[in-house]
């Protein structure tokens, strides 16, 4: 999994940045949020690990803004937080998008739990956007399904999907077989 850590901790981003190369995951550690969020915008991760409490920007403001970023929906989001944090807190991070917290000190065995579950939900997020983009093909007459059990023609559903205009037209196919025919001399 690619893991975007966000920690200041110098030492504590270290250890984590180990951990994760040694568990087999492919890590990239920041010092704050601004820098995870730069990093994110290059890349985006798999799973990000981020301190609650950062300078410049916390875990939270990070997490919102990878929230509505395009690519920020399937990003699993673990937060690090300290044993003061108050429940209204967890309430709160929750609504911003926050999959799962951490509380310090945690022990490796925590972390890989939470990383199964990160990768369990990825894997189920990549199955559900699969699935979506299949579109039902009506194999008759060729109309689409939509999202509202709708069947419409292929053109009209593609328009109101991308705006794209439609003129129509005959590949060399269909008039070497359906089209020459007609206009041969039948005499």
């Amino acid at each position: 999994m690619k893991i975007l850590i966000a920690e200041d901790r110098a030492v504590s981003r270290r250890i984590l940045l180990e951990l994760l190369e040694k568990l087999g995951h492919e890590a990239r550690a920041t010092e704050n949020g601004r820098e995870a969020w730069t990093a994110f915008k290059q890349e985006a991760p798999d799973a990000i690990l981020t301190d609650w409490d950062m300078p410049e920007m916390d875990g939270l403001q990070l997490t919102k803004h990878v929230r509505t970023h395009s690519k920020g929906e399937g990003v699993y989001i673990i937060m690090l937080s300290a044993v003061y944090t108050l429940n209204e807190n967890f309430y709160q991070a929750m609504e911003l998008g926050v999959n799962d917290f951490l509380t310090k000190p945690y022990t490796k065995r925590d972390l890989i739990v939470r990383l199964r579950l990160a990768e369990k939900f990825i894997e189920s997020h990549r199955k559900i956007q699969k699935l979506e983009s299949f579109l039902r093909v009506c194999c008759y007459c060729r109309k689409v399904c939509d999202e509202n059990d709708d069947w419409r023609p292929l053109e009209e559903h593609i328009h109101r999907r991308t705006g794209a205009e439609f003129s129509h037209g005959m590949c060399p196919d269909c008039f070497e077989t359906h089209a020459k025919p007609l206009m041969e001399d039948p005499s």
